[in-house]
């Protein structure tokens, strides 16, 4: 698979002037499996503009530097009009634009995946604090990896699929007590969570 890392991963992957940083084990971590799962790992052209913007004309040399290690992403694709009506439009030389180039790429399947690390508020944390009944992603076939791990945390099929041919995969998020009563806690929370707690039988353990 070719993977197309975001400013945000390439920053924790190669930190530069301020030592290891929070991302740094996860980050190296990706790239170890994917070298070993022999996956390529490429950058938007378009990462050099987020680059440029840090202030620390030191740490802004040292990161331009190592990103050359990188391949750059071949032919990268305007934003489509298609996307467009989805996203909207960002001033050129933004980090919304930067953005959407890189959501382009998947968007056209010039790459099979987009690593990203956005810390913007969860969606899990949106949808309880609107009190939405469920949630639900919309993903292609073809990406098996991530396809699988969304339902191993309690996303389940359903039966049409979107606009752009791709699946729709649903997960609850609000429940009746009576269906809480007949679940084991680690079932109930894989397929109600991650803020619901089946507290039946439940102990607390705390590590010292």
């Amino acid at each position: 698979m070719n993977l197309l890392l975001d400013t945000n991963v390439l920053i924790p992957l190669e930190p530069a002037s301020g030592g290891l940083q929070l991302g740094t084990p996860l980050a190296a971590e990706l790239a170890m499996l994917a070298n070993r799962g022999g996956h390529s790992l490429y950058l938007h052209p378009a990462v050099r503009v987020d680059i440029e913007r840090d202030r620390n004309p030191s740490r802004r040399g040292e990161l331009l530097a190592l990103a050359q290690k990188y391949p750059r992403l071949p032919n990268p694709p305007d934003v489509p009009a298609g996307l467009s009506c989805i996203v909207g439009e960002a001033a050129p030389g933004t980090n919304d634009f930067v953005d959407d180039l890189l959501l382009s790429a998947v968007y056209v399947d010039a790459v099979d995946i987009l690593v990203t690390e956005d810390r913007r508020q969860a969606i899990f944390d949106y949808d309880r604090e609107n009190r939405f009944l469920s949630i639900y992603v919309t993903l292609f076939d073809k990406v098996k990896i991530l396809l699988n791990l969304f339902r191993e945390f309690g996303f389940t099929d359903l039966p049409h699929k979107s606009s752009l041919g791709e699946l729709v995969i649903a997960k609850p998020l609000l429940f009746d007590e009576d269906i809480c009563a007949t679940m084991e806690p680690l079932q109930f929370n894989i397929r109600y969570g991650p803020y619901a707690i089946g507290r039946r039988g439940a102990c607390v353990m705390v590590l010292i």
